[in-house]
């Protein structure tokens, strides 16, 4: 593969949007977001929206497993839900009245690239569900407002039984396969909700979140808004532990999986390891042939409710990264950060050059060469730069033969090497 062939791969799920001139916005500069699977297809999604009826942005990253079902469900209805969730209680009835009519679809505003999609044959399903949350929410008497935190947490459990629940009317219903294997695939989830100067990132499974804050002096402080629910964590697993008998302690995490099986200890989805031995028995067995984990006796075992950590936006913070596990696995958090950093000061080199009156004809074709070279190499989408390190990235830059070699792997080895890569870079006005 040639220079030019290797960045078409790298930049055709790219896209960047800039808020300079949505003065709701003003706390957000713009995003930059890229995509690249090894699986095919590939099971990650991302997502970014604003809400319709307040002033909050959402960016979320989705990484599937077992399929891209799961992913792909969440990434088109989890903004929907925080959106309704959040709502003030005095709009709910105008907001209801709209979505029965069919004069609302989504309670957001989506930024999707064109290869994006959202299934069509589900669209009446996923719209009832969300009637029946505004419903639920409307006949709750109570005006006060839920904190953010645990607004997330709300449209997170609310989600995940509504997927349960399509799953179980599907074997009855004429709904379809698509709600059954939204239910027994699985997703992790990193959702940021921005308003104003509040960042509230609630995660579930082992997508991340980090924070960049600029300390001076070209220097840079990576700063973890997520916590990784696998085995590594060990609060979390004393946690799982915690809530099912002792005799289980032995067989609940073994070899660095759930029951043997699961990466991630939280996570849409995967009703086998939520769902009773008796209703797998009964509705999945005959449908699709699955069966229990083995060493499954008190179920359940995997929660969707996420952690959420709060953060106030200083003058001082950046940027904010917010990627799937496959980019997680070839970068630290702490490089991240520094190449989104260096990113930052090489894109300076895009704009405008006014030379010091003091320097020469010399030093001003010097610096003009210094600018074009660093733009010959440049990614201006920092997402799609974080990708191109993480597969290539050296000391002094990029391994440009060993990039056209990890992107040449055939299908079935290249998920051998890396996994899917989904990067979302959200950067601050401040």
């Amino acid at each position: 593969m040639t220079p030019e062939q290797t960045s078409e791969i790298l930049q055709q799920n790219a896209v960047s949007v800039h808020f300079e001139e949505e003065p709701k916005r003003n706390l957000l500069q713009r995003f930059d977001s890229n995509q690249l699977f090894s699986n095919k297809p590939g099971e990650d999604r991302r997502a970014v929206a604003e809400c319709l009826f307040t002033d909050g942005m959402l960016f979320g990253v989705f990484d599937g497993h077992g399929g891209t079902a799961c992913a792909q469900a969440v990434s088109e209805r989890l903004f929907n839900y925080i959106a309704a969730e959040i709502l003030p209680f005095q709009l709910l009835p105008q907001i209801l009245r709209q979505l029965k009519r069919g004069e609302l679809q989504d309670l957001v505003r989506w930024y999707r690239h064109p290869n994006e999609y959202r299934l069509q044959v589900t669209a009446k399903l996923y719209h009832d569900s969300l009637v029946r949350y505004v419903q639920a929410n409307l006949s709750v008497d109570i005006v006060d407002d839920d904190c953010v935190a645990d607004v997330l947490k709300t449209a997170f459990d609310r989600l995940d039984k509504d997927l349960s629940t399509e799953a179980t009317r599907a074997m009855t219903e004429e709904l379809g396969i698509e709600p059954v294997l939204n239910a027994v695939a699985g997703s992790c989830a990193c959702v940021a909700y921005l308003q104003d100067r509040d960042l509230y990132v609630g995660n579930i499974g082992d997508c991340r979140a980090v924070l960049g804050r600029s300390m001076g002096n070209g220097q840079w402080d990576a700063i973890r808004l997520s916590v990784d629910h696998n085995a590594q964590n060990t609060s979390e697993v004393e946690r799982i532990k915690s809530v099912h008998p002792p005799d289980e302690s032995a067989t609940i995490i073994k070899n660095g999986r759930l029951l043997a099986e699961l990466i991630p200890l939280r996570a849409f989805g995967n009703i086998r390891f939520k769902w009773t031995t008796a209703m797998q028995q009964r509705l999945l067995r005959s449908a699709i042939g699955f069966i229990p984990p083995k060493h499954f006796h008190t179920p359940p075992y995997l929660i969707s409710t996420p952690e959420v950590m709060h953060h106030r936006i200083t003058d001082d913070d950046k940027f904010l990264i917010l990627a799937s596990d496959g980019l997680w696995d070839m970068l630290s958090c702490e490089k991240a950060v520094q190449l989104v950093g260096a990113h930052m000061k090489s894109m300076k080199a895009s704009g405008p050059y006014k030379p010091p009156s003091s320097q020469n004809l010399g030093d001003i074709m010097g610096n003009l060469k210094e600018r074009m070279d660093i733009l010959k190499s440049l990614d201006t989408n920092s997402a799609t730069h974080l990708i191109r390190y993480a597969l290539c990235g050296v000391a002094n830059g990029f391994d440009l033969n060993r990039l056209a070699q990890v992107l040449s792997l055939p299908d079935a080895t290249a998920r051998q090497h890396r996994d899917d890569m989904t990067v979302i870079v959200i950067y601050f006005n401040s």
